[in-house]
């Protein structure tokens, strides 16, 4: 790693880190103000109101931090590179709008309310935007094979809005105790950033200047969350609501989907789930409990793991922790996976 692009990536963590100190506590008072709360009762753990909207300064750190960014001469050149079919300027912009979109659909959904199907539409129609922005997943790169390239754009559209789902609501049904969503996102956010500086002199030019731009995002992400856990860890003065859950679970697609996906390790498919092994574990099982059950599939309910852990007498603080060391155990894994497979062509 060069001292330019390590200079932007620990800007990135620390102004993020800031932002999300500072901002938090104002939108804690926003949603005070709004009456954006969310109260106790059913299938909630916490026993008193909490304000919500702890999402929106997540969003504010991190997409503020990317645009700060731009102070680098390094960083704009960074994204001046293309090619006569990708523009790294057209990609950077669109994670910024799908970003912002998504925050909307949060925000309305935390103060309102909104059917499921309606959220599910919404990111779908942000994932599609981010296809036409650039941003998508074009082949993959299999064991035993050669990178395998999709011959349909509708294949394209179809992998990448999955993509894009799993990721959204994985982190979104992971967010169920104080801290628990935000530290693991924490953790899976330095994992990419590691493995993405593994990555980097492995891979053509193209490949290379998206790994960066995966770095400096992955960076701003841990930072941000970081901020927001000391407001939200338990016992927690604030949630990220939908708000701030969808966003995680958004930004950590854009980062595989620019990033370890685009490498040309054979295991690049295999690394973000294993990342992200704790969410991507519990979303198998809820859609799969929820079909088998014939239950509808967004519907919520207090079957999740860390539910599951909560009755069986364990503490928030005590299934928190624990699932950070799991994650962070995976993400040591990815890391050391990456480094004795993934950097091979």
């Amino acid at each position: 790693m060069t001292w330019k692009m390590g200079s932007i990536i620990y800007f990135a963590f620390f102004v993020a880190l800031a932002l999300s100190l500072s901002v938090t506590p104002w939108v804690r008072k926003l949603a005070l103000r709004y009456r954006v709360i969310d109260e106790p009762g059913g299938r909630k753990i916490h026993k008193v109101a909490i304000p919500r909207w702890g999402g929106l300064g997540i969003f504010v750190a991190v997409t503020v931090t990317a645009l700060l960014c731009l102070v680098f001469p390094y960083f704009r050149s960074l994204l001046k590179f293309h090619t006569e079919l990708f523009s790294m300027k057209a990609q950077f912009t669109g994670i910024l709008v799908g970003g912002a979109i998504l925050v909307l659909i949060g925000t309305l959904d935390d103060k309102y309310g909104m059917p499921a199907i309606a959220k599910l539409f919404g990111q779908i129609v942000v994932a599609l935007v981010l296809v036409n922005y650039g941003i998508k997943i074009s082949g993959f790169s299999l064991p035993f094979f050669e990178f395998l390239p999709f011959n349909s754009i509708f294949i394209t559209q179809l992998v990448t809005v999955s993509w894009f789902l799993i990721f959204i609501n994985s982190i979104n049904f992971s967010d169920g105790a104080d801290g628990l969503a935000c530290g693991i996102v924490a953790i899976s956010s330095f994992t990419f950033l590691a493995i993405s500086v593994l990555l980097w002199g492995t891979q053509k030019p193209l490949i290379m200047q998206n790994l960066k731009l995966a770095a400096v995002l992955s960076a701003a992400l841990a930072g941000a969350c970081l901020g927001f856990l000391r407001y939200n860890f338990f016992p927690a003065k604030i949630f990220m609501g939908d708000t701030g859950s969808m966003f995680l679970g958004y930004m950590l697609a854009v980062i595989t989907t620019i990033g370890t996906l685009k490498s040309s390790a054979v295991i690049a498919l295999f690394i973000p789930m294993i990342a992200l092994g704790l969410p991507m574990i519990d979303i198998v099982i809820t859609v799969w409990r929820r079909w088998h059950r014939k239950a509808p599939l967004f519907v919520p309910d207090r079957q999740h793991l860390h539910h599951r852990m909560l009755a069986r007498g364990w503490t928030q603080r005590e299934v928190v922790l624990l699932s950070y060391v799991l994650s962070g155990i995976l993400g040591i894994f990815a890391i050391l996976l990456t480094i004795y497979k993934g950097v091979s062509k």
